[in-house]
């Protein structure tokens, strides 16, 4: 059923009252074919995705309720719950790429990721940052994070998270394995069990003979704040 419907206000599972009133129920055709895709509330209206179109209501009530479809990339199928606002701004995974939406064009933000072809994307938001979990094309799921700030993209682990949730200041991720399932906090401030200590990497570009002038790098300055106990450990590859 291609259609949008809108519960009577107070009811939430009457769909079917209309009595010419402003708590009446709502139901409106949408003329643009395909499934829907996934569903958010933006700038204080409903936003309906397919993956070739953004649906968006406007109105206060039932007898100004206005649909406006925009053919543009929404989201991408089997990725629902990717659709996180960030500092007013909406991010979501379409069928070519991770996008931020403003209320225009969406526009890519991903292309520091590289042109691996993922889906199903699960994300969740925390401090400035889009935390969004994905399957690449092997089968294999991987766990970014997004810096909206520095827009600056860094690679986690292979976590595969069922969902995100945000509670206060802190977002939990829901990891389930075979008949089991946990709740990570990812802030470390939650009430959960998780890692005690945490290893990352950082790998730079390669530095290499086609800078201007046939430049090469001699020297590597790295400044780190680090907690007692932690350590550190260099390697260069020639």
């Amino acid at each position: 059923v291609n259609e949008i419907y809108a519960s009577k206000l107070g009811d939430a599972k009457n769909w079917y009252s209309f009595e010419g009133v402003s708590t009446d129920s709502y139901i409106a055709s949408i003329g643009v074919d395909g499934v829907f895709t996934g569903a958010v509330t933006y700038e204080g209206d409903p936003f309906f995705f397919k993956e070739d179109s953004v649906i968006r209501i406007y109105g206060t009530r039932p007898s100004d309720f206005t649909v406006v479809t925009d053919n543009i990339r929404g989201i991408e199928n089997g990725s629902s719950r990717s659709a996180v606002i960030v500092d007013d701004t909406l991010y979501y995974k379409t069928h070519n790429g991770i996008v931020a939406y403003n209320g225009g064009m969406p526009y890519n933000i991903d292309e520091a990721l590289g042109n691996e072809m993922y889906r199903n994307a699960v994300a969740g938001s925390r401090g400035g940052n889009y935390y969004v979990s994905m399957e690449n094309r092997n089968g294999e799921y991987e766990l970014f994070v997004y810096d909206t700030s520095s827009k600056e993209w860094y690679r986690e682990d292979n976590t595969k998270v069922s969902a995100f949730c945000r509670s206060g200041n802190e977002l939990y991720m829901l990891i389930e394995n075979d008949d089991e399932a946990q709740i990570y906090s990812v802030g470390g401030e939650g009430d959960t069990e998780g890692e005690k200590s945490i290893f990352w990497c950082l790998e730079s570009q390669d530095m290499d003979y086609y800078l201007a002038g046939r430049k090469a790098a001699t020297k590597l300055e790295i400044k780190l704040k680090m907690s007692e106990g932690a350590y550190f450990k260099a390697e260069v590859c020639y």
